[in-house]
């Protein structure tokens, strides 16, 4: 089975996965500290962390992925939401996404090797090279801000 997209939420202390694939939805009740941690097929990805709620329910499954992308402004480091993503292999292998309206935090299993990642956030597109292993890589896109961008002339840098 391919998951191709899991979310996850903690209600009452217990954390709930959903995984949604071609089988249908899957889900597995997990309890904090509690029995083995679930393991993610490649292409499983979680992306959220909009408000404090938000990004502890990030912090509370991001041990399960081994790409962990945060998405953010220049100077300000404020996040930033509604990129897509795509994640293409150096060389032979899968292609994972495009992923719509990701972040400001976004998080995928995929298999170990060198990643091409290109994210997308109000028409400025970033890309940067990701070698990834079986632990977990983290990386930060950073896009200017809008004061930023709707202050240059067209053609300028």
């Amino acid at each position: 089975m391919s998951i191709g997209f899991l979310c996850a939420r903690r209600a009452r202390g217990v954390l709930i996965f959903a995984a949604f694939g071609s089988l249908g939805l899957q889900c597995c009740i997990a309890a904090p500290n509690q029995g083995p941690r679930p393991k993610l097929a490649p292409g499983s990805y979680v992306s959220g962390g909009i408000g404090e709620q938000g990004q502890q329910d990030m912090r509370v499954t991001s041990d399960l992925y081994n790409l962990r992308l945060t998405f953010a402004e220049v100077g300000t480091g404020a996040y930033v939401a509604g990129a897509t993503v795509v994640v293409d292999p150096v060389g032979q292998g899968t292609r994972y996404g495009p992923f719509v309206d990701c972040g400001p935090l976004f998080n995928l299993v995929v298999q170990p090797g060198a990643y091409r990642v290109t994210a997308t956030q109000a028409g400025v597109t970033l890309t940067r090279i990701f070698r990834v292993g079986k632990t977990a890589t983290l990386g930060t896109f950073y896009w200017p801000s809008e004061t930023d961008r709707g202050s240059r002339s067209i053609g300028e840098p």
